[in-house]
């Protein structure tokens, strides 16, 4: 399965668990491809959760550091 199966909860759901164990590869993968769907959609707005998907993700790198 790859991430652009998931829907905007999944990559929310995903990016928690990976911060859980520290899983930085899938934190960058799923970094990743929240952004390009928030760049690259250009015909329709995107998912709001997705901005929660790299908040969560920042506020994991911050904590790590």
């Amino acid at each position: 399965m790859t991430l652009t199966s998931f829907d905007a909860q999944d990559l929310l759901t995903a990016a928690k668990a990976a911060s859980r164990i520290n899983d930085t590869v899938t934190l960058n993968e799923i970094y990743r491809e929240a952004q390009a769907r928030i760049v690259y959609d250009h015909d329709n707005e995107p998912d709001p959760m997705l901005h929660d998907v790299m908040c969560c993700i920042t506020e994991y790198r911050l904590e790590s550091i």
